[in-house]
């Protein structure tokens, strides 16, 4: 793949002006096998029965796909986006007008709610690239908004109102949940595979240092683009999902801060960068809003402080936890040793 200026490919010496971004090359096999493990674990949901377990398991797969796309802009690629709730909508949208007035298959339909978020992310994202930091995520959070805005005073859509899917073409929620369990599953595949590739690498590079990986010949531009766009690819996924679910599509379910909140403070507390991270920050958040289930200002009280505490103690995340424990286990032995030669001494 050429992702260098100028037409220069990648040479082997330019890899160590890449900056720390091959250190982070994931290895961790182990890591891969819990996301097996726990793909076949809901995998099985479906056979308990239990229409309970099915929304919950549903919901908790549709947290996943959504935070693991921020994931991918924030974590691997350095860009903090705010405006990927955005995407979910404009997914939600495209998927809801394709089905009524074309009558496509619901798969078809689906695919192109993607789709939609794609294009829209890459359009939209594009001249806000030359901004660094704090101000390119609020460029996108503005930018949200106002398409939220747009999207209640446009007739085509429904305004305020929303647009219902046609019913006979909504699967059942065993179906809904099939639709969510294989989206999740194909996209965690296609991460894993990603970031193991060159591209993957070129992703950490831009996140770790952006100059010295254009110094080596990576084009930052082209690579938050194709970043950008299998987000926004997967966060249309889940406006669709989300689509199916509610059956009628508004605003304000579909332009959710609500839901940016959630992906954010998910991929953040299990930790960024990380594959498994927004999988375990999805079962601590889904578990929180099941408990505090009809108590939403409570509930987004205690999804801030959770987010607080885990920045503040472990800013890695929970998949950071293990190697705190080691450093304070070896900051432990060491002091120890430093005890027992000056009592010696």
């Amino acid at each position: 793949m050429r992702l260098a200026t100028g037409g220069r490919r990648v040479r082997r010496r330019d890899h160590a002006a890449l900056g720390p971004a091959r250190d982070h090359q994931l290895r961790d096999y182990g890591g891969a096998l819990l996301v097996l493990a726990a793909a076949l674990l809901a995998g099985a949901v479906p056979a308990a029965g239990s229409r309970y377990l099915l929304f919950v398991g549903f919901t908790f797969l549709l947290n996943v796909l959504a935070a693991q796309a921020w994931n991918l802009l924030a974590g691997y690629t350095g860009l903090l986006s705010l405006g990927n709730h955005a995407f979910v909508g404009v997914g939600a949208y495209t998927m809801a007008v394709v089905m009524i007035h074309t009558g496509v298959p619901l798969l078809a339909a689906y695919l192109l709610g993607g789709l939609g978020g794609a294009v829209f992310g890459v359009i939209t994202y594009l001249p806000l690239f030359r901004l660094r930091g704090g101000y390119f995520a609020i460029s996108t959070l503005l930018l949200s908004l106002a398409v939220a805005a747009w999207a209640v005073n446009w007739k085509f859509i429904g305004e305020n109102s929303g647009l219902s899917l046609p019913f006979a073409g909504l699967p059942s929620l065993g179906g809904l949940y099939t639709y969510a369990w294989l989206t999740v599953v194909g996209f965690l595949v296609v991460q894993w595979v990603l970031l193991r590739s060159r591209l993957g690498l070129f992703f950490r590079a831009v996140r770790d240092d952006q100059e010295a990986a254009e110094t080596a010949g990576t084009d930052p531009l082209r690579v938050k683009l194709i970043a950008v766009a299998i987000s926004a690819f997967a966060s249309g996924l889940a406006g669709g999902l989300l689509a199916m679910q509610l059956a009628t599509i508004q605003p304000g379910s579909a332009f959710s801060l609500n839901f940016l909140l959630d992906m954010v403070v998910m991929a953040t507390v299990g930790g960024l960068g990380t594959l498994m991270g927004p999988v375990f920050g999805a079962v601590l958040i889904v578990a929180i809003q099941q408990a505090f289930q009809g108590y939403a200002t409570v509930y987004v009280l205690v999804e801030a402080a959770l987010l607080i505490v885990v920045v503040q103690v472990v800013p890695a995340g929970l998949m950071g936890i293990p190697e705190l424990i080691r450093r304070q286990r070896a900051q432990w032995r060491r002091r120890r040793i430093g005890d027992s030669a000056a009592a010696n001494s």
